[in-house]
């Protein structure tokens, strides 16, 4: 269907992703579901990274060990990429943080750069997280934000919950190379650009808004 696309089919997360879309669902559960959904997200994302062998000692003997080869840059799309944040930080609690303002605008749908603030990217793995992958737009100027500051593509994974197949479209035609690991592909976007079936807006949903 698209290539470098891994839509990850998981039951728990399916009953997830009831609670996120259900308009009903209160502050404190909505996050909730977010939360867990994005810990699902990074263990994908994390799987097949490349690790290196080290010897340990246990309280019985000396033995060899795997452990991830290089440092992780986790970078939130701001804002609803916060939401994910933590699950990233879990798993990889010395893991650096990079932020990059998308402020999408709502009668052209394209997003604007507000703000940037990244470490040193060279030779780590970068993972982009935003809950919604809609028009790419956003996805798309962070990429090209992260390659002006010297990283390559297949250092960068894009991580998403719902992705729209109009984004995912736009992000492989200027990025075909670039991988993206989604939890649900959706149908389609709507006339203002929003997802279908979708959940809603994810930040605000989020922030309570």
């Amino acid at each position: 269907m698209y290539s470098n696309l891994n839509i990850i089919h998981n039951s728990l997360a399916d009953s997830l992703l009831c609670t996120l879309r259900d308009k009903n669902t209160i502050v404190a559960d909505f996050r909730m579901a977010l939360d867990r959904l994005a810990h699902i997200l990074i263990i994908e994302a994390l799987k097949n990274s490349e690790t290196e062998i080290i010897e340990v000692e246990t309280l019985l003997e000396k033995t060899k060990a795997k452990k991830l080869k290089r440092e992780t840059v986790i970078i939130p799309i701001l804002r609803a990429g916060l939401a994910m944040l933590s699950a990233g930080l879990y798993f990889l609690p010395n893991a650096q943080i990079g932020f990059i303002g998308q402020k999408r605008d709502e009668e052209t749908a394209l997003a604007k750069e507000y703000y940037r603030n990244l470490p040193d990217l060279k030779g780590k793995d970068i993972l982009i997280i935003d809950p919604v992958l809609a028009t790419g737009g956003s996805a798309i100027a962070s990429i090209q934000a992260l390659l002006e500051e010297n990283a390559s593509i297949n250092q960068i994974k894009l991580l998403c919950i719902l992705a729209a197949p109009e984004g995912i479209e736009a992000v492989h035609s200027n990025f075909p190379d670039l991988s993206i690991i989604t939890l649900s592909l959706e149908r389609e976007l709507n006339a203002k650009k929003y997802i279908l079936p979708g959940l809603g807006d994810a930040g605000d949903l989020w922030s309570g808004l």
